[in-house]
């Protein structure tokens, strides 16, 4: 009875593939680049994730080390916010794309796309995967470098001694009565 059922079953998949003339290569490319995608998602979420952590310890730094010319605190922030940026804007367009491929895949096998623009769109897409995935190397190269820089930045910070770090405080204080007294008038 079993042997029987599954026979029926892929006598109708066999059937539907005949019947819209559907190029089961095509399907299976079209799968592939859908988990390709998919997981492409997967680690910019993950990187993504680990920008945003990164940037909420920079936030999260003593004023007075924002405020020291000594540290090139800004420059380090304002690295890590554009690569935060940079990663969000990759996982928007991979899971745009990989959606797009899904949907690029149900169509084709409902007899609704034409092979060769399923052709076209999914080794379009395949490439602009590919450049992500290289992409990706490149900028986890750049966050491995920025955390490093962080992490001498507050080691440096660490070894000052406590008055440096107390005339340091007065100082970002002093800053920071001025910004709020300007806001204020």
């Amino acid at each position: 009875m079993k042997n029987a059922l599954w026979t029926g079953v892929a006598l109708s998949a066999m059937m539907l593939f005949a019947c819209n003339q559907i190029d089961k290569t095509v399907v299976d490319k079209l799968q592939t680049e859908v988990t390709k995608s998919q997981e492409l998602a997967q680690s910019l979420e993950s990187a993504e994730k680990s920008a945003s952590d990164l940037m909420n310890q920079i936030n999260a730094a003593p004023d007075e080390l924002k405020f020291s010319k000594d540290f090139n605190f800004n420059e380090l922030q304002q690295r890590a916010e554009l690569l935060q940026k940079k990663y969000a804007a990759m996982l928007a367009e991979s899971k745009e794309q990989s959606t797009a491929l899904q949907n690029i895949s149900d169509e084709y096998t409902d007899g609704n796309k034409k092979k060769d623009e399923v052709v076209k769109t999914t080794e379009s897409v395949g490439k602009t995967t590919e450049g992500a995935q290289a992409q990706m190397k490149e900028i986890a190269a750049m966050f491995d470098e920025l955390s490093a820089n962080y992490a001498k930045m507050m080691a440096s910070w660490q070894a000052l001694p406590e008055a440096e770090k107390a005339k340091r405080k007065v100082a970002a204080d002093s800053l920071l009565r001025g910004t709020t007294q300007d806001m204020r008038q």
